[in-house]
């Protein structure tokens, strides 16, 4: 049978069992990022043409698959407003390759399927660049070299064990020109797999806060960003990682001012800390840094905005690791122009009228601002307020004072917009600063994670010759929080998440090694970009690399492996040529090749001789009676006549034309 042939025929039971379940398993990661229904619409159309098959039914006819199609993009573009972008694409590959089953009927519509079902294992790696997800990837590129591999066979396919074996073996060989390719192949600067995606959703801080926005945080184990410190690791109570400030309020929305590009002074002190941070992607400008970045030493595409908040010139898509240096003391705006002190003094004139009374009362008190910040913290720390996950719901409105006054429940946000509110009735210039606070230290890897759950909202308050200074209203409350963290600040009656409550060693050492694993993947691997190929490689030698310099070793490397690759086919040849029984046997195969039967390297010539006896039947005798000599031949225990071989093969025809009829 000929190659244009064998793509032709249809295809048997087993062939559609390996696509199918290849098409499934690359679905199957999927379902994390993309919305269910197209998942399920591909999961019961293969399942349908499964059904179909084995009752021997007809595929549908061509108007209902083009209306089905039709339909299911229409609802494609009805959930993503767009055909362009991961997610949609993503959406409409898996149904497109669902579809292409319903009118499957031989082999080369399989080899579609299969190809399409290789791009759904690129989408997926797109989505997530984990490891757990890398290696599914690489479990999903065996299966599919093996479905390729079993599909192609034209008559009976191999054990699924068997088949795998093969595959992998044949992987296992390109692993070296793999890592080669990874570690000389030239890359371009910036993440290769960073696609912006309309339909990620958000998680962590957002660019606005309300009661409820940092407290639903705590519920996710997400990780934020990940941290290495040099040589100085501060004190628990500084590592206050400032994210978006905020200083438009209108009712009880936060959101940052629009004028971000006044120029602002800022002084610091004492050494710099320098850290390493990767920073997970959260589809929006702003970076996280420690508490106060130092202007001289930031990212190429990052600024220090007049609020302190550090920024780049693009939204993060993608994962980021970069280097900062902090400094825990420095000066903020030790001048402060009219038009942030107006923005900053700015409330609503309206509402909260017994909050006001008691800001104006400690301005009539004291003389000295910091005083009236102080008496403030002093209100928090002495009334009963507590810190809670379940606050009550404030609906009216005066919610500043039903929460002073009446509830006296929050987290961190109620706590820093109230204590902001109150400055600014004082007459204190103050804003909301978001955030994280605190951090989980790895030992193993001895980094630090810090997750969405460490999500944090502090206030910040303008005071003469000391400029903005950082001031947690929580801290007042529950000092636990900034001390130990957030499960010794909340109170033992409340609802938190496992991963905050379980402080069993052995579950805490497998997260840490876990976490620790996954580091350094993000390090060494997905962080291999262009600075750090090029220091690699010269520490190799290279000591100026460049693109040019990369493509010429590549093609030396390149002629070298061509030139390994002919010199180990000649000595094959070589082999085989000293080997005269292995010859006719290679005249054998071809021979049987031409009468259809299809030919696997790996099968042992008897049990070629079954399977061909099977489908030349005229011919069981001298297939089989050829087989059994050149097994004699090549492995009995006394040298046997090769001329015995040669007349046996002669009793096969070596053509289907010339068999008798």
């Amino acid at each position: 049978m000929t190659a244009k042939q064998k793509f032709t025929v249809a295809f048997n039971n087993a062939q559609l069992a390996w696509t199918l379940v290849f098409l499934l398993a690359t679905m199957i990661p999927l379902a994390n990022d993309l919305p269910l229904w197209p998942l399920l619409v591909a999961a019961v159309t293969i399942g349908w043409r499964w059904w179909l098959h084995v009752q021997r039914r007809r595929v549908p006819h061509g108007v209902v698959r083009f209306l089905w199609t039709l339909a299911n993009a229409a609802f494609v573009f009805a959930t993503f407003r767009t055909f362009n972008g991961l997610a949609p694409g993503s959406s409409l590959l898996i149904i497109m390759a669902a579809m292409k089953l319903t009118e499957s009927v031989r082999v080369r519509d399989l080899l579609v399927v299969i190809y399409m079902s290789f791009f759904l294992i690129l989408a997926n790696f797109l989505f997530d660049q984990s490891l757990s997800v890398a290696l599914y990837s690489a479990l999903l590129v065996w299966l599919g070299v093996t479905c390729f591999s079993q599909v192609n066979r034209s008559s009976v396919q191999d054990a699924p064990i068997a088949a795998l074996r093969d595959s992998g073996r044949l992987l296992a060989q390109a692993v070296p020109l793999t890592l080669l390719l990874f570690v000389l192949f030239p890359r371009v600067p910036g993440p290769f797999w960073a696609l912006p995606s309309a339909s990620q959703g958000q998680t962590g801080l957002s660019n606005s806060m309300q009661p409820g926005s940092i407290s639903q945080l705590l519920q996710s184990d997400a990780v934020a960003f990940r941290v290495k410190f040099e040589d100085t690791v501060p004190a628990r109570q500084e590592l206050y990682w400032r994210g978006p400030v905020l200083e438009h309020v209108q009712s009880r929305h936060w959101r940052p001012l629009r004028h971000s590009d006044q120029p602002t002074e800022l002084r610091v002190f004492g050494a710099p800390i320098r850290y390493e941070m990767i920073l997970e992607p959260h589809q929006e400008n702003w970076l996280l840094a420690l508490d106060m970045s130092a202007p001289d030493a930031l990212p190429d595409d990052a600024r220090i905005l007049y609020n302190g908040a550090l920024t780049s010139n693009g939204k993060v898509f993608e994962r980021r690791r970069f280097s900062l240096n902090a400094h825990t003391r420095y000066m903020l705006a030790p001048q402060l122009s009219e038009i942030q002190r107006a923005s900053n003094l700015n409330a609503a004139l309206t509402g909260n009228p017994r909050a006001r009374d008691i800001a104006v009362t400690w301005r009539q008190t004291h003389t000295n601002p910091a005083d009236i910040v102080d008496a403030a913290l002093e209100y928090f720390n002495q009334q009963p307020f507590v810190y809670t996950l379940s606050p009550p719901l404030l609906p009216g409105p005066h919610t500043v004072d039903d929460f002073l006054f009446g509830t006296r429940r929050g987290f961190c946000e109620h706590y820093a917009s109230a204590f902001t509110l109150l400055m600014r009735y004082a007459g204190i210039p103050a804003r909301v600063v978001t955030g994280y606070m605190g951090g989980e230290y790895n030992p193993i890897s001895e980094h630090y994670t810090i997750r969405q759950s460490d999500a944090h909202a502090w206030s910040e308050v303008w005071l003469e010759e000391r400029g903005w200074v950082r001031v947690d209203p929580t801290g007042a409350v529950a000092p636990e929080r900034v001390e130990q963290g957030i499960a010794a600040a909340l109170s033992g009656g409340e609802s938190l998440p496992m991963f905050i409550m379980n402080n069993s060693s052995l579950i805490r050492g497998m997260r840490q090694t876990l976490d620790a694993i996954n580091t350094n993947w993000n390090h060494w691997i997905l962080g291999y970009g262009q600075e750090r190929q090029w220091e690699f490689l010269g520490k190799l030698g290279m000591h100026t690399p460049s693109i040019a310099r990369l493509v010429i070793v590549l093609a030396i490397v390149a002629t070298l492996g061509m030139m390994l690759f002919a010199l180990w086919l000649g000595w094959r040849s070589r082999v085989v040529a000293h080997d005269p029984a292995h010859a006719v046997y290679r005249r054998f195969t071809r021979r049987l090749n031409h009468l259809g039967i299809t030919i696997n390297d790996s099968e042992a010539a008897s049990e070629l001789a079954q399977r061909a006896a099977q489908e030349l039947p005229a011919y069981a005798n001298a297939v089989e009676n050829f087989c059994t000599l050149y097994e004699q031949l090549r492995y009995g225990p006394a040298q046997q006549d090769i001329s015995r071989l040669k007349r046996a093969l002669r009793r096969i025809p070596p053509h289907r034309l010339l068999m008798r009829r």
